[in-house]
C-alpha cells in the first residue's frame, strides 16, 4: 500500500532571481522507511536509465523525451531537423514496464492530485503574475496538445524522474539550470537531514546561495527551474527524489507540427523510433 498525508506550509521562499519569485513549500508524506525503498526500487527497475553529467546518483526516466538518438526526424524549410518527441525505451507502450507503471494505482492517484494542486496555486497566482498565467496556459495547451503516451498518468507533465536509490551521496548535484522545463515539482523521499538541502544561486556566475530548502520527507517544491540555477548539497542517509517536469520542446513540437508526425512515425512503428528522415510534413503555422 503506497500512501500519502497532505498539507500545506506557510512558509514561502523568495527566490528574486526569477520570473516565479517564490517557491511554494509543502508537505506530502506516505508511507514507512523499508515501504519507501521497495517502491522506489521498483520504480528503478521499471524506468529507463540515465545518468547526465551534472548528476553522480542512479537516476530513471519516465515520460517523453527529445534528446538526440535513432529517432525520426523531421526535415525543416531551412534544411536544419527536428527531433520528434517519442516515450523513453521503458515508457513505451506495450512493454512491460509500462504496463507495471500503469498499474500503480497510488502513484497514478498521487500525481493526479499534485497536478489538480498545481493548476489551483498557478490559477490563483495568475491573477497577479503575467508569468504564472502564461505557465497556466501553457500547461493546459499540453493536455490538449500532447498525447497521452508522452505525458504521465494523462496529467499535463510530459517528464518524471526517481534520482537517487535512498542512499547516500559524496557528491549532490552540481549548479545547473535545466533549459528545457517549463515548470517543474520535487518530492522529497527519506530520512530528514540537515545536509542535502537544495541550495538557489543568484546567478550563473559566483557561488552567492540566495536560499537553501532542508531536506524533508515528503517535502515540494514548484517553480520554474529552467529560470533558477540550483544545486544539492552532499548529503548521508537513505533519500532521493521524485520530479516532475513539463517540457517545453515537447509543448512546442506539437504546436507547429500537430500529432500527424507522431501518430504516423512513432505510434504506427509501434514507438520503433526508426533512424529516418522524413521531408513530407509541414508547420502548422
Amino acid at each position: 500500500m503506497f500512501c500519502f498525508i497532505f498539507s500545506i506550509e506557510n512558509e514561502q521562499l523568495c527566490i528574486g532571481v526569477s520570473s516565479i519569485k517564490e517557491f511554494t513549500v509543502f508537505e506530502v508524506v506516505f508511507g514507512t522507511a523499508s515501504l519507501r525503498e521497495s517502491y522506489i526500487s521498483f520504480l528503478h527497475r521499471i524506468g529507463t536509465s540515465t545518468r547526465p553529467g551534472k548528476r553522480q546518483i542512479i537516476m530513471s526516466s519516465f515520460g517523453c523525451t527529445m534528446s538526440a538518438s535513432t529517432t525520426p526526424r523531421l526535415m525543416c524549410m531551412n534544411g536544419k531537423t527536428v527531433f520528434i518527441p517519442r516515450p523513453y525505451v521503458n515508457y513505451r507502450p506495450f512493454t512491460q514496464y509500462h504496463k507495471d507503471f500503469n498499474l500503480c494505482y497510488k502513484l497514478r492517484n498521487l500525481i493526479q492530485f499534485i497536478e489538480k494542486w498545481c493548476l489551483s496555486y498557478l490559477t490563483q497566482r495568475s491573477y497577479y503574475d503575467s508569468y504564472a498565467k502564461k505557465v497556466l496556459h501553457e500547461v493546459m495547451e499540453v493536455s490538449k496538445l500532447v498525447p497521452r503516451s508522452c505525458r504521465i498518468y494523462d496529467t499535463f507533465f510530459t517528464y518524471m524522474s526517481v534520482n537517487g536509490n535512498m542512499q547516500s551521496s559524496s557528491t549532490g548535484i552540481g549548479k545547473h539550470i535545466d533549459q528545457d522545463d517549463l515548470l517543474d515539482f520535487v518530492l522529497h523521499i527519506g530520512e530528514d537531514s540537515d545536509d542535502g538541502g537544495t541550495i538557489y544561486f543568484e546567478s550563473k556566475e559566483g557561488d552567492r546561495i540566495v536560499s537553501t530548502v532542508r531536506f524533508v520527507n515528503g517535502r515540494c517544491q514548484l517553480g520554474n527551474y529552467g529560470k533558477i540555477y540550483h544545486g544539492t548539497q552532499a548529503w548521508k542517509g537513505n533519500r532521493c527524489s521524485i520530479t516532475l517536469a513539463v517540457k517545453h520542446t515537447v509543448l512546442k513540437f506539437f504546436r507547429e507540427y500537430g500529432r500527424k508526425p507522431y501518430d504516423d512515425l512513432i505510434t504506427r512503428n509501434r514507438f520503433a523510433c526508426p533512424n529516418k528522415i522524413f521531408g513530407c510534413y509541414k508547420k502548422l503555422n
